[in-house]
């Protein structure tokens, strides 16, 4: 069955060095008790944004916006964040390349991505 295939797939990629970088950056991230400190701080900035944002037309999210912008500069200072980043960011290449083959050896119609969604529907209309 295609659902046995899927699973051999998601196998094979776990097993691919892309995903093993990407645990063992992350793991490395969730074991530094400093960049943890620094995550949980950023998201509680991002959850107070979030909340503000419901009041925006009444206030100004620029101070909660600085103290975001300040905290991403102190998770850039940590190299384990760096190497989560780049770690994930191979990753979700790795990935996109797999759906574009994937969908790209289906049908030429199925676009993935958003400018590939806005392509196609102008196309259409054409």
């Amino acid at each position: 069955m295609i659902y046995d295939y899927i699973d051999d797939l998601v196998e094979a990629i776990k097993a691919e060095a892309p995903y093993q970088d990407f645990i063992a950056a992350k793991q490395k991230v969730t074991e530094d008790p400093q960049l943890t400190k620094e995550l949980n701080t950023m998201q509680r900035l991002l959850d107070e944004k979030e909340d503000l944002s419901k009041y925006q037309s009444y206030i100004s999210l620029d101070e909660i916006n600085e103290k975001i912008k300040a905290q991403k500069q102190v998770l850039q200072s940590f190299p384990a964040m760096i190497d989560y980043q780049n770690a994930l960011y191979t990753l979700n290449k790795q990935l996109e390349e797999l759906s574009q083959i994937t969908f790209g050896g289906i049908s030429e119609e199925l676009i993935i991505g958003r400018i590939g969604k806005i392509y196609a529907r102008h196309s259409r209309s054409v």
